[in-house]
């Protein structure tokens, strides 16, 4: 009779442009891990028209880079919009899961738009993320990040309720002894929670 194989989890992230949820019978927790990476872009093609303009606002990515990489936020979200032409913005987005540091947010994020401009050029926007970061950008404002650009404040009002909390941010203790038996997990390394 052969002994049982252990099993190794090497972890999973589900991913939601706006919930990032990371788990492994591994610690991970403040380790960069720049894959899986995962794409997507929309169909429509980028107006060739917008490609001069377009390649520079891309080429100045590097600094936005480095803005949501060494945003004092334990978040590290960077939103801004650049002029594409007179009448159409183009609506970037980074931010890094807060237990990486801003060095490995910088590497996450970099990568993330290189990976996009290799896969994924000539779209009208798109995204990449893996475990650490996300970057998306688009023609049009998304996930109410860009309030600021689509509408003017709103007036205080005596009865305006108080600022919304931050994000939410779940992460786990230290790493404990993970056993597997009969392939069950009995227990496991790490558990994070973003939402944006």
């Amino acid at each position: 009779m052969s002994k049982p194989k252990k099993k190794q989890f090497h972890g999973e992230g589900i991913q939601f442009h706006v919930f990032v949820h990371h788990y492994a019978n591994r610690y991970f927790f403040g380790s960069l891990e720049l894959s899986p990476t995962d794409a997507g872009y929309n169909t429509g093609i980028l107006d060739p028209s917008f490609r001069v303009q377009f390649d520079q606002i891309w080429s100045g990515l590097g600094e936005t880079v480095t803005r949501a990489s060494t945003n004092s936020s334990r978040l590290k979200p960077e939103a801004e919009t650049a002029d594409l032409t007179s009448t159409q913005k183009m609506y970037i987005f980074m931010q890094c899961t807060p237990d990486v540091s801003p060095s490995n947010c910088r590497v996450c994020l970099q990568q993330s738009v290189d990976y996009y401009k290799s896969c994924c050029n000539g779209y009208q926007g798109g995204y990449t993320r893996n475990q650490n970061c996300v970057f998306r950008w688009d023609l049009y404002p998304y996930y109410n990040l860009f309030p600021q650009v689509t509408s003017p404040p709103p007036s205080p009002s005596p009865s305006s309720p108080s600022p919304s909390s931050p994000p939410f941010v779940i992460s786990s203790p230290p790493p404990t002894n993970t056993t597997i038996r009969k392939g069950r997990l009995t227990s496991f390394y790490g558990f994070q929670f973003q939402l944006l």
